[in-house]
């Protein structure tokens, strides 16, 4: 800080005048967050806005309401079946293989993602599959890489709001299909 001895002792003096009942205080903790594991291992809490959010908007606004705590979540990683924000998903088939969009699009939907949209890509011949993050879903980006086994460098980051889709799956002849 660049504050002297004595304004720190003015703001010191000034803290024991405050009435404590008009202080409001917030903790961004585990119910405002969701243990996550990256496709390359690493573990990281992924934050949960609308919960953040909640906490924000009590501490700096006068009228906001005291945010509802959720239970703690545990310390072990989620199941595939759970995704920490709401996302809407395309599968693309870009390959020859008939079929493959809807066998990959039904395997993402029994591991709870919200496929909206199952189609041929632009083209059939696409080399290397890809998920294409257009709006701010990293997890559920990384969720989606770690249930179809793709490489980190299958993630194209193309911020694109007017998207209809949150996240577009390309597949590619280098997937081989869902797990059985």
């Amino acid at each position: 800080s660049d504050l002297a001895l004595d304004q720190i002792l003015a703001l010191a003096n000034l803290a024991t005048q405050v009435d404590q009942s008009q202080i409001r205080f917030g903790v961004i903790d585990s119910s405002c967050t969701q243990n996550w594991i990256t496709p390359d291992g690493s573990q990281v809490l992924v934050p949960l806005r609308e919960r953040m959010r909640a906490v924000r908007d009590y501490v700096f606004f006068e009228n906001e309401p005291t945010p509802t705590p959720e239970p703690a979540q545990s310390n072990a990683t989620p199941a595939p079946t759970t995704t920490p924000e709401p996302v809407s998903v395309a599968v693309l088939n870009g390959t020859l293989r008939s079929g493959f969009a809807g066998e990959t699009g039904a395997y993402l939907q029994k591991n709870g993602l919200n496929v909206v949209e199952i189609a041929n890509a632009d083209r059939q011949n696409y080399a290397n599959s890809m998920v294409v993050l257009h709006r701010d879903k990293e997890a559920c980006a990384s969720q989606i890489l770690k249930l179809l086994q793709l490489p980190p460098s299958a993630l194209i980051r193309r911020q694109q709001a007017e998207s209809s889709q949150d996240i577009v799956v390309i597949l590619g002849e280098d997937y081989p299909g869902p797990p059985d």
